[in-house]
């Protein structure tokens, strides 16, 4: 280690084929080959600190949608609205509260679009717009009637794997190209 003067400047010695390291507090370091027997200039660049960022996981959709259910828990609806026959016999009020309350109804209602959403999610996860488009090479307006017209269902696709997928989509797409484009341009999009 060798330290320099007041100007910044200093000697040592080196070989051709050597590689000399630069650090200064603040900079960034430099390293650099020996080259030459001729004074080398070191230009260091400030290093630019950035303040601390700290980062935050965010909710799930399904965390969200599990915390729902759990103020229906708080308000004693402990079966989503759906009480087991011995809980209604263990617990008449309960039993009572569970089946006929507006809370009951409410969770029963949340309880089963949570369902649907939850088998979207599925079915997206595996039959997306990015995949169909790759596969069959349709444009973005095609591609979306063609989902319309060939979406699976949640049980179908909770026994595919990713070759099911690809072969469903191909066969699919046969279909379309001899029926389907007829009856896809008069399927109307929501936007």
């Amino acid at each position: 280690m060798i330290l320099s003067g007041d100007m910044g400047e200093f000697t040592i010695k080196a070989n051709w084929g050597d590689t000399l390291s630069f650090t200064l507090k603040d900079y960034s370091e430099q390293r650099l080959p020996v080259t030459s027997a001729a004074n080398m200039l070191i230009y260091l660049q400030p290093t630019i600190e950035l303040q601390e960022v700290t980062v935050h996981g965010g909710k799930t959709r399904a965390d969200e949608m599990n915390e729902v259910m759990k103020s229906y828990k708080s308000k004693g609806l402990y079966y989503n609205g759906k009480p087991p026959v011995l809980a209604s016999i263990a617990s008449p009020l309960t039993g009572l509260h569970e089946l006929f309350s507006k809370d009951a109804a409410h969770a029963r209602h949340f309880n089963a679009y949570m369902q649907r959403e939850n088998e979207q999610t599925a079915i997206s996860k595996k039959y997306n717009k990015s995949l169909v488009k790759r596969i069959t090479n349709l444009p973005d307006e095609d591609v979306e009637n063609f989902m319309l017209i060939y979406q699976p269902s949640y049980d179908q696709v909770q026994k595919w794997n990713d070759y099911d997928v690809i072969t469903y989509i191909k066969d699919s797409l046969e279909d379309y190209k001899k029926n389907g484009e007829k009856e896809s341009k008069s399927v109307k999009l929501n936007p």
